[in-house]
């Protein structure tokens, strides 16, 4: 699917459940991706989002089955389960003007390896990337001034996590601990 170039507004749930579409290219024109806009959509491998676009809405990808990498290069929000279940998804490139991570935006991203968190990054929302179990290691920004509980729970693989002075909650200590990740505060 190709929008014309003009399109400033895509409704809510727009293509919720079109399971035959496979690619997207999102107009420039566009600054928010809406709630549940491209929810379960499971044969979405392709997407291709703009620098204007600043807002991922809640669920907007979530049970995108198929969707492997993305690239959100003006995202400044991701809101909540926005790439839920999201079980191929390998890698995701952040914009360095991202500020704000919502609960549970990758929660169950099974495959998810490659997280490079941008400095500027201001807030992490609870269980935002738990059950990602092919995570081996996080590093949070030190710009991080909320940390939610459970961000990294059961992410099985994690083996090493870095976490400002500050950020850290005793909560998340144990989950590392329990995880037997070694981690570094500073």
């Amino acid at each position: 699917v190709e929008f014309g170039k003009n399109i400033e507004e895509i409704g809510e749930q727009a293509f919720t459940g079109c399971v035959s579409l496979d690619n997207l290219v999102l107009p420039k024109s566009l600054i928010a991706i809406p709630d549940y806009c491209f929810f379960s959509c499971n044969s979405l491998s392709e997407i291709s989002i703009h620098e204007n676009t600043e807002v991922i809405g809640k669920n907007a990808f979530a049970s995108c089955t198929a969707l492997t990498a993305i690239s959100l290069p003006g995202v400044k929000v991701i809101r909540n389960y926005a790439f839920m279940d999201c079980k191929a998804l390998e890698k995701v490139s952040f914009s360095n003007e991202l500020g704000y991570i919502d609960v549970a935006a990758f929660y169950g991203c099974t495959a998810l390896k490659d997280i490079v968190l941008p400095y500027g990054l201001r807030y992490i929302g609870s269980s935002a990337f738990e059950n990602c179990d092919s995570i081996k290691y996080l590093n949070i920004p030190k710009s991080v001034e909320i940390f939610g509980s459970n961000v990294y729970a059961q992410c099985n693989s994690l083996e090493y996590a870095v976490i400002p002075e500050g950020v850290e909650t005793l909560e998340e200590l144990e989950v590392l601990c329990a995880l037997g990740v070694d981690y570094y505060q500073g």
